[in-house]
């Protein structure tokens, strides 16, 4: 599983819109939140790089949004089977 932590900048006035869209997405998922700076951490979940980079991709297409930038990536394998 690829997780990746992102950070959102939004224009000003848009960060509770941009938010609540960002959240609607089923691979996303937003935590600490800025609202003097108007931006916000969110992380990405996928199963694979190309996801990640496609999914990156279309929080930078949200209305608002400003910029999104990688703070940092994560692959996690799955675990080992016990029974193999």
């Amino acid at each position: 599983m690829n997780y990746s932590a992102v950070l959102v900048l939004c224009e000003p006035g848009r960060l509770a819109d941009v938010r609540r869209l960002a959240e609607a997405l089923p691979w996303f998922e937003a935590h600490q939140e800025d609202a003097e700076h108007h931006r916000f951490i969110g992380v990405i979940e996928s199963s694979d790089t190309d996801q990640q980079v496609e999914y990156f991709r279309i929080l930078q297409t949200i209305d608002g949004v400003r910029d999104v930038s990688l703070v940092v990536h994560r692959f996690e394998s799955p675990p080992e089977d016990a029974e193999s």
